[in-house]
């Protein structure tokens, strides 16, 4: 219900790339650095298969296929923090930004670069490395606005 209602009073609402970082930036590094505390083996073991995915589609040129691995990855990591409100709102960000990227038709390119920083962070999670597990993927948040503007801007195809 609650799901619902936030889906509907964004149906109104004129939402940009900018709403959506400024959402990211803020909850994707928390979550990260949570889950460097939190995170087993069988959830490194999951972000491991879910990158072998991603390589994989990245390397046949299924876009969205490997768009759902990275969607995975953070669901994953989210998961590990075992707080539904965090959970919630980084599914509902990441489908948000999963529909953006289809909009724009961003490829390969900007999914092969993605592809590197999902590996450095999964390194700073199988060391337990908050620090470095919340800034690089703050990183990351932030590459992925910086490349999603330039496209909007229409002067790089992705």
């Amino acid at each position: 219900m609650v799901k619902d209602y936030f889906i509907n009073y964004l149906l109104f609402k004129n939402l940009s790339l900018e709403n959506l970082s400024d959402v990211r930036v803020i909850l994707e590094p928390l979550i990260a650095e949570k889950a460097a505390e939190l995170i087993k083996k069988k959830d490194l073991q999951q972000l491991h298969k879910v990158l072998e995915k991603a390589e994989r589609c990245i390397k046949a040129k299924d876009a969205m296929g490997s768009k759902k691995a990275f969607q995975e990855f953070h669901r994953i990591i989210g998961a590990v923090t075992e707080n539904p409100i965090l959970i919630f709102v980084d599914d509902f960000v990441e489908s948000l930004l999963i529909d953006v990227e289809n909009m724009l038709g961003a490829g390969n390119k900007l999914l092969g670069r993605g592809f590197e920083v999902h590996k450095h962070i999964y390194e700073a999670l199988m060391k337990g490395d908050k620090k470095r597990a919340r800034r690089e993927t703050e990183r990351h948040v932030k590459e992925i606005q910086s490349s999603l503007s330039i496209v909007m801007k229409g002067k790089v195809p992705l």
